[in-house]
C-alpha cells in the first residue's frame, strides 16, 4: 500500500473509496477540492484499480488531499474500516466516487454542526440522478430528534443519500468495533446513521449540496440480491425496533414504527429486484429470488415494481424508470415547496 504525508488537523474528512472508477472519481475529488470552507482533509483510496483509475488520481496535487493505493482489491466492508480509520477530522463524510458535491457543501453543514453542538449527524439536501433525470430529495426541520427522524425515514418523508451525509466521527467510533463495519455489511451507510439517529438530534441543512449519480451500470448497492438486501434491512429494523423503544415508551407509536418498517421493507425490496434487472440478472433468477422472500413483500408495498422487473425487457425497464423519475421529481419538488412556505 501506497500514500502521502497527512496535512494539519482538519474539522471535515472527506472521504472518496474508489475502485475501477476512472470515469467518474476525478470528479467527485474535483468537487471536494472545490469546497468553499478551508478546513478539511480529503482522502482518496484506491481498492486496487486496474483501469486507469490511478492515472486519474495521479492528476490532483492539493495539501489538503491524501492518497492511498492497495495494490489488491479488498472486500468493500474492510475498505470501508480503513478509511474510516484514516479519517483525522472532528466529522467524517463518505463520498462514493460517483457521487460529487456543491462548493457550499462543507460550509454549510459545519455551520450546522457549530450551531446545533448536539447533533449526531447533519443531512443535506441532494439531487438524485436517473439519467438525464434530478431527483431532489425529502427534508425535514433543522433539528430533529431522533426518534421522530426514524418514524419520518420510514414513512418515506425523509431521504437520507451517504454523500449528503456527514457523521460526528466520534460518535461513529463509538459504534460496534470502533466503527468498523461488519464483513457482511453491504448497506453501510444506513449501519451508521440508523444507530447514529439515537445518539443525538439529526440535523438537516435545508439546501441542496450534494448529488447522488443512481442508474449505472456498476452501482455497488444495485448490485446486491433482493433476498440479501432484505436480510440486512431487517437486521437493521431489529435494531431501531429496540433503541426506538427505549427512547420511546409510547406503544402506539412504537406499533406505527412497525407498520412503516414492513411497508418500507417490502418497497425497497422490490425496488431492488428492479436495480439487480438493469444489472442484468435473468428472470429465471429473478424468479429464483421469490421464495426466500415469503413474508416480506406485501400487496401494499412496491407490487408493481416486482412486476416491472421480472416481466419488461431491460430497454424497457430503464425508460419506464426514468419517466416515474420524472413523475416523483414534480412531486417531490411541490412538496418542498409546500413545506418551505411554512415555519418549522
Amino acid at each position: 500500500m501506497t500514500h502521502s504525508t497527512p496535512t494539519a488537523q482538519p474539522r471535515l474528512s472527506i472521504v472518496i473509496p474508489t475502485v475501477n472508477r476512472s470515469y467518474c472519481v476525478g470528479r467527485a475529488i474535483e468537487s471536494a477540492l472545490a469546497q468553499t470552507y478551508s478546513h478539511i482533509e480529503i482522502i482518496v483510496s484506491d481498492n486496487g484499480s486496474s483501469d486507469g483509475t490511478q492515472e486519474v488520481i495521479a492528476r490532483y496535487d492539493d495539501p489538503r488531499l491524501r492518497k492511498f493505493r492497495h495494490e489488491e482489491t479488498m472486500p468493500s466492508a474492510i475498505h470501508g474500516s480503513f478509511v474510516v480509520d484514516e479519517a483525522r477530522g472532528e466529522f467524517f463524510l463518505g463520498l462514493s466516487d460517483d457521487d460529487f458535491l456543491e462548493p457550499t457543501f462543507a460550509e454549510e453543514v459545519i455551520g450546522l454542526f457549530d450551531k446545533y453542538p448536539d447533533l449526531a449527524f447533519v443531512y443535506t439536501g441532494c439531487w438524485i440522478h436517473y439519467g438525464d433525470v434530478r431527483v431532489p430529495c425529502l427534508l425535514g426541520p433543522e433539528v430533529e430528534d431522533g426518534p421522530s427522524f426514524i418514524e419520518n425515514h420510514y414513512a418515506g418523508w425523509r431521504n437520507v443519500c451517504w454523500c449528503a451525509c456527514v457523521c460526528r466521527m466520534s460518535l461513529m467510533r463509538g459504534i460496534g468495533n470502533l466503527g468498523h463495519l461488519p464483513l457482511d455489511t453491504n448497506i453501510g451507510d444506513m449501519y451508521y446513521w440508523t444507530q447514529l439517529a439515537f445518539m443525538g438530534r439529526v440535523g438537516c441543512v435545508q439546501k441542496t449540496v450534494s448529488n447522488y449519480v443512481f442508474l449505472t451500470n456498476d452501482n455497488a448497492t444495485g448490485g446486491v440480491p433482493p433476498p440479501v438486501w432484505a436480510a440486512e434491512e431487517r437486521r437493521f429494523m431489529d435494531g431501531v425496533e429496540v433503541r426506538f423503544r427505549d427512547r420511546c415508551a409510547d406503544d402506539r407509536r412504537c406499533e406505527r414504527l412497525r407498520i412503516r418498517m414492513a411497508r418500507y421493507l417490502s418497497i425497497t425490496t422490490t425496488l431492488q429486484f428492479v436495480w439487480v434487472a438493469l444489472r442484468g440478472t435473468t428472470k429465471l433468477q429473478l424468479v429464483s429470488y421469490l421464495p426466500r422472500l415469503r413474508g416480506v413483500i406485501r400487496l401494499n408495498g412496491g407490487l408493481k415494481y416486482l412486476a416491472a422487473a421480472l416481466l419488461l425487457p431491460r430497454p424497457v425497464l430503464r425508460r419506464v424508470v426514468i419517466e416515474r423519475a420524472r413523475v416523483t421529481a414534480r412531486g417531490n419538488s411541490r412538496m418542498l415547496r409546500c413545506w418551505q412556505n411554512h415555519t418549522w
